[in-house]
């Protein structure tokens, strides 16, 4: 997971296809294509007991990048 958000991009053919859409505007458009993950992820260390539906992971970032990756 840490290496798919170290390499996270939109690439130009992303691009095309979400312009094609008609449903974003060119100035979203290019905040994606220079959108780079600059959070934090932080874990819960290996062999630590957790309850159930307790979150094992937690990712500190500026709100659109967190929420992006929030279902992952």
């Amino acid at each position: 997971m840490l290496g798919q958000l170290e390499d996270l991009r939109f690439v130009p053919r992303d691009l095309e296809y979400l312009a094609s859409l008609d449903l974003f505007s060119r100035r979203f458009l290019d905040w994606l294509a220079d959108l780079r993950f600059t959070g934090d992820v932080y874990a819960v260390r290996e062999g630590t007991p957790v309850f159930a539906n307790e979150p094992i992971l937690e990712v500190v970032a500026p709100l659109p990048e967190a929420q992006l990756v929030e279902r992952w």
